[in-house]
């Protein structure tokens, strides 16, 4: 059990875990929005949906998503160069 904890602590602390989590979350979101995305602009196009209110629904999903994925990166990369300059 003392080897589990020593490799919980170790990946968090030493590997920077919780920052990769975070940048995989962040991937793992911005993927299922892109598939599900498709799916609702297949089935706007064969129902014969008005477009244009699509196009501001994705804006109303990918702005925010955007910009998270801007603060994600840039806090990781960032804390990253910090690192390597130590």
């Amino acid at each position: 059990m003392t080897k589990i904890k020593l490799f919980i602590f170790e990946l968090f602390e030493k590997y920077q875990g919780f920052r990769r989590l975070i940048v995989l979350y962040v991937c793992w979101l911005t993927t299922y929005l892109s598939v599900e995305s498709m799916s609702l602009i297949s089935h706007a196009i064969s129902k014969g949906s008005n477009l244009l209110e699509l196009s501001g629904v994705f804006l109303t999903v990918y702005g925010p998503l955007g910009a998270v994925m801007a603060f994600v990166s840039k806090l990781y990369w960032e804390s990253r160069d910090k690192e390597t300059d130590q």
